[in-house]
């Protein structure tokens, strides 16, 4: 996060208030998704996730 200067409030905003672009689902290790938002200071920001909770 450091080397795109994001911080964890950036990361959870996108999280939060973002959307799924692309869902992945043939990957062995499980379904993986790429939301994307706006940081706090208004960047696009792509973020990938999974559902393993």
């Amino acid at each position: 996060m450091a080397a795109d200067d994001l911080e964890f409030a950036d990361i959870k905003r996108v999280i939060g208030t973002g959307r799924i672009r692309r869902k992945f689902t043939r990957d062995p290790r499980g379904t993986r998704y790429e939301i994307v938002g706006r940081s706090t200071d208004e960047r696009e920001v792509g973020v990938g996730g999974d559902d393993n909770v």
